[in-house]
């Protein structure tokens, strides 16, 4: 199971104050902004995952006012900062809805960086970097523990549930019925 760790901005195609909704034109816009950002980025050539950080960060930081006056919304540079997220294949499936974009983020190489339209309300843009090349495998351990074995321990216990030995008395059970059982610990 590969896992990547992808730097994110992420824009709402909708304006914040208003909460009106882009239209196609304007989700095309938006996207060729954001996408020259990310173009300047696929662009420097970069030493090292720190700098290339610093240096997509700030290019797609600097964009997003143009990006958000698509809808007249006014960019707030608090509001949206960068964020380091390690995901996983079933993540980008679940997450990534829009045609191709699932497809585009699986697709990037380690330091590359794209711009999609990742779900009907927001657009990305994503740069992957090697996970343990900007964090400690300790500060990873609790997330990639989780991605690898959650679905698994789930399921081990959901069987282990399921075949549990069971010796309800249908006597006492029709005679209480399920109404009339309290539970103490919600009183």
């Amino acid at each position: 199971m590969e896992k990547r760790l992808d730097i994110s901005v992420v824009v709402p195609l909708y304006n914040t104050s208003t909460y009106a909704s882009a239209d196609d034109d304007q989700i095309t816009q938006m996207l060729a902004l954001t996408q020259a950002a990310v173009d300047q980025t696929n662009a420097a050539a970069a030493a090292d995952s720190s700098t290339l950080l610093g240096y997509f960060s700030g290019v797609v930081t600097s964009a997003l006012p143009e990006v958000y006056a698509v809808l007249g919304s006014t960019y707030s540079s608090d509001s949206n900062a960068p964020s380091l997220e390690l995901i996983g294949d079933s993540t980008v499936t679940s997450a990534f809805t829009a045609e191709g974009a699932a497809d585009t983020i699986r697709g990037l190489s380690i330091g590359q960086a794209a711009a999609v339209k990742y779900n009907s309300y927001a657009l990305m843009a994503a740069l992957r970097l090697d996970p343990l090349s900007l964090k400690a495998l300790d500060d990873l351990r609790g997330q990639v523990l989780n991605d690898m074995k959650g679905e698994e321990l789930s399921e081990a216990l959901t069987a282990y549930g399921a075949s549990l030995e069971h010796n309800l008395s249908s006597s006492a059970m029709n005679r209480m019925p399920a109404s009339k059982i309290v539970n103490s610990s919600t009183n």
